[in-house]
């Protein structure tokens, strides 16, 4: 929720009329949102819809004493194979091919404002026995929760009806690769949708999620469809680039084909970045990007010991990276290699525009790992064509008195005056949001910005 709100409202969806599922692994199960209501019950607010919080509840054991721990950030790879958001006004919310187990947790903690939707537990435990858990995702909606960025790329509740939501449960080979002999039991599957309710109507900015899967050959990485892969209906073809990540194997629930500790050098020229030696100050200026919430201290124990947590554990690097040392230790067990990364203040006018295919050339020792292919995750700001844009304001302002911008905006005559300007051939239409944080923006700046009615 907007973090400068008191909270939301929440709506839980239904799947075959019931709020919650008993699942099992391999199979897929649907969610329907063409219930959701677009406006709160009392006062003149819209409802915005900001993420659905997937809950699954269940047991793990593990037997045969040839069990491995279960970090919390591999647990989602090991439950869920894919995740399939289709239908809404946008088009595909988030798409199965790009929306897999082990592309989740980044996702959720990148566009959740760099945190997670659940606080973190500890690992399960390698131990022959049974333990209990319960995961919940924060799986976001088309937006953003970086700086203020969620009133600025989220949507309209009403836009989202009838889309539908699934969820394809990982296969039983995903757990008992990770772990032998484990399996799941009583495992139940619950969603919520969460609700903003905001007295404005504004068609957000929508940032999509796509992965990027060029062969992994040499040294130089051909983005292909940078940009402009897109899935969303009626957006420019280019993207405003929030997040770039190329996914490592770490941990081994990623397909990923990059070593960073193997680095020897990089360069984007996409960037202007010529080619750098210093492969640790790259990464470290992402770091910076982080929140500046960790306590930047050492634990207090020995290098080489593993019995406390350290700063390396976490994102960007694995939860079970608990035993940081050595002359690569920046470099060791990252999720990812990130070519953009977004910071904790991120402002849509700061956003670059990619629109063709890109090549960065990254050498590592020994070569990527072959055959395979990189794991490119991106996050793009999508621009709305002047037809969506009219269409939206054809969906806000349907059912004249009982419409959505009656109700938000209380009087039929103040929606009529607006609806005159918004459509006049000779105006500008809908108007641009500007952000409160700047006193100038250049024409430049203005790309990815949001629409507002009024």
């Amino acid at each position: 929720m907007i973090k400068s709100g008191t909270g939301g409202n929440q709506w839980n969806l239904k799947s075959g009329g019931s709020n919650s599922l008993t699942v099992t692994a391999g199979n897929t199960y649907n969610w329907q949102l063409n219930d959701i209501p677009d406006r709160a019950p009392s006062g003149p607010l819209a409802y915005y819809l900001t993420a659905l919080l997937l809950t699954i509840t269940g047991t793990i054991t593990q037997s045969g004493s040839t069990g491995n721990q279960i970090p919390r950030d591999v647990l989602p790879a090991l439950l869920i194979n894919s995740i399939n958001w289709q239908n809404s006004w946008m088009g595909p919310v988030l798409n199965f091919q790009y929306a897999k187990g082990f592309t989740l947790p980044i996702m959720e903690f990148v566009a959740g404002g760099f945190q997670y939707g659940q606080r973190q537990q500890n690992n399960i435990a390698a131990a022959n026995g049974a333990t209990t858990f319960s995961m919940t995702l924060r799986v976001p909606a088309l937006n953003d929760n970086r700086g203020r960025l969620l009133k600025e790329t989220s949507q309209l509740a009403a836009l989202f009806q009838p889309s539908q939501f699934s969820v394809t449960m990982a296969s039983t080979t995903a757990l008992t690769t990770f772990s032998p002999g484990a399996t799941f039991s009583s495992m139940t599957m619950s969603v919520t949708a969460q609700l903003d309710p905001r007295q404005e109507l504004v068609l957000g900015t929508p940032m999509e999620w796509i992965l990027h899967t060029p062969i992994s050959g040499g040294p130089q990485v051909t983005i292909e469809g940078f940009g402009r892969q897109a899935g969303v209906n009626g957006v420019a073809i280019k993207g405003g680039v929030a997040f770039l990540a190329d996914l490592t194997a770490t941990p081994t629930t990623q397909p990923g084909v990059v070593l960073p500790s193997s680095f020897t050098d990089f360069s984007f020229p996409w960037r202007g970045q010529a080619t750098t030696y210093d492969i640790k100050a790259w990464l470290q200026q992402h770091l910076a990007l982080l929140p500046n919430d960790r306590p930047q201290q050492s634990a207090g124990t020995n290098l080489g010991t593993s019995d406390r947590t350290n700063d390396f554990s976490g994102f960007p690097y694995t939860d079970n990276n608990v035993d940081a040392t050595g002359p690569s230790v920046d470099l060791v067990n990252l999720k990812f290699w990130p070519l953009v990364m977004g910071g904790d203040a991120l402002e849509l006018t700061d956003l670059q525009t990619a629109e063709s295919d890109q090549t960065f050339n990254l050498t590592q020792t020994g070569g990527f790992t072959t055959p395979g292919n990189h794991q490119i995750l991106a996050e793009y700001a999508r621009v709305w064509t002047p037809e969506k844009m009219g269409d939206w304001v054809a969906q806000i302002v349907r059912g004249g008195a009982n419409s959505l911008a009656s109700c938000v905006l209380q009087k039929p005559s103040i929606v009529a005056e607006v609806l005159k300007r918004v459509t006049d051939p000779n105006g500008r239409g809908l108007q641009l949001r500007y952000p409160t944080t700047k006193h100038v923006t250049t024409v430049d700046q203005e790309t990815y910005l949001p629409h507002q009615f009024i």
